[in-house]
């Protein structure tokens, strides 16, 4: 793997990760599932490095990939809104892809300080744990299919597990599969002209991360906006949302 950007980016994960499998060690649901989305992504690293067949796809983030990733991100909001809209939902950016219920409604037992700081979890969380793994695992099925299996349509096969993947986690109607693979493919496209597996992972972190902030407007947490003291873990918090931040975002203003 080449890129000096993707081993910074690992060593943001290990971070990101540990904190919050200590964070939610507490409680069994949460942290099953930290721990389950932990899994995926090492495992799919480990074999990513086996097969090499990710060489191409790691490289240092510039500008023109940056807002490609960002271009993605208002089409798969617009695919949600279009299919939320269809199916009858009232809130049009509720999230077409699977993720963990914010975790402001769970982080009362877990200790949040406040709204800010918990959607900043939120943040972390969708970035670090959910949209590395889910990228990861897909990334892997994709690079190697196609290094064994010369037909184009051979990548459409982990899209489509991906989509049903999310339409069990996610919604009772079966229908949600249909912008779950469209929101596959729009991703598997900016992975063929970016050729960057860290732009996917901006994308669907982002994208997940408007949707969640969307809910926080229609049902904000019983908890202050900010928090009335800073506490360790909120410092510690606030460090990793500056970091990733810092990371997807600064090579758009230094890199061409």
């Amino acid at each position: 793997m080449e890129g000096k950007d993707f081993v910074i980016y690992l060593l943001l994960y290990a971070v990101g990760m540990s904190y919050f499998i200590l964070l939610t060690y507490r409680d069994p649901t949460l942290f099953s599932m930290t721990v389950a989305y932990a899994l995926m992504a090492v495992i799919s690293l480990l074999a990513l490095l086996h097969t090499k067949s990710d060489e191409p796809f790691y490289q240092d983030l510039n500008r023109e990939q940056i807002l490609w990733g960002l271009f993605a991100v208002v089409i798969l909001l617009v695919v949600g809104a279009f299919f939320n809209g269809l199916f009858g939902g009232a809130n049009l950016l509720r999230s077409v892809l699977y993720y963990v219920k914010p975790s402001a409604y769970l982080s009362v037992e877990l200790g949040a300080s406040s709204i800010v700081f918990a959607f900043f979890s939120d943040m972390v969380y969708q970035v670090c744990a959910v949209a590395t793994a889910e990228e990861l695992l897909k990334f892997g099925f994709i690079t190697e299919l196609e290094k064994r299996y010369h037909y184009w349509w051979i990548v459409l096969i982990p899209i489509a597990l991906w989509a049903g993947y999310h339409m069990i986690q996610s919604y009772p109607n079966a229908l949600y599969a249909i912008p779950a693979f469209i929101s596959g493919v729009v991703l598997l496209l900016e992975l063929k002209h970016t050729k960057n597996i860290m732009v996917l992972i901006l994308s669907h972190g982002t994208y997940n991360t408007v949707c969640i902030a969307a809910e926080y407007m229609r049902n904000p947490p019983e908890l202050p906006l900010f928090p009335p003291h800073f506490g360790s873990s909120d410092i510690l918090l606030l460090g990793l949302a500056a970091c990733w931040i810092t990371f997807f975002f600064a090579p758009g203003i230094r890199r061409k």
